[in-house]
């Protein structure tokens, strides 16, 4: 297993795993359109030419907001996520982001969970944010 930064023509197969697992999914063109910008980072799990996860973050001055990690569903409970996590940290803190947020569905409890070893901590709530439910906003202090 590798975890690296995603290339352009990784985007394809993001934007099917976003239709796929993401319940507001990001279009092809939005993924290109942002992996094509410096403030944007996109990190792969890869294995034997497979893309098998992703994540992404924004950085914006000292900030990052993590927009989205998913990972095939073959490949779940195998710490894919957290390795992907890992990284995104770890470019954030070289481009010396001093705090990240997220927000997540309250109801993606495996999510929640990764995010609560890693360190994030709940500090608001947006009400009716997803079809599902409500985001809970998440924050960690670099």
């Amino acid at each position: 297993m590798e975890y690296k930064l995603c290339n352009k023509t990784d985007m394809k197969t993001v934007a099917m795993m976003e239709e796929k697992y993401i319940e507001c999914p990001w279009s092809e063109s939005t993924l290109l359109e942002s992996f094509g910008q410096d403030s944007y980072v996109f990190v792969k799990a890869e294995e034997d030419g497979n893309l098998l996860g992703y994540g992404s973050v924004q950085i914006v001055l000292d900030e990052g907001n993590i927009n989205n990690i998913a990972v095939d569903e073959n490949f779940r409970n195998k710490g894919i996520a957290s390795g992907i996590l890992n990284n995104i940290i770890s470019h954030c803190k070289e481009r010396r982001v001093s705090i990240m947020f997220l927000e997540v569905n309250e109801h993606n409890k495996s999510a929640i969970a990764l995010y609560t070893k890693f360190g994030f901590e709940k500090i608001g709530e947006r009400k009716n944010y997803y079809k599902s439910g409500n985001a809970i906003i998440m924050s960690l202090k670099l």
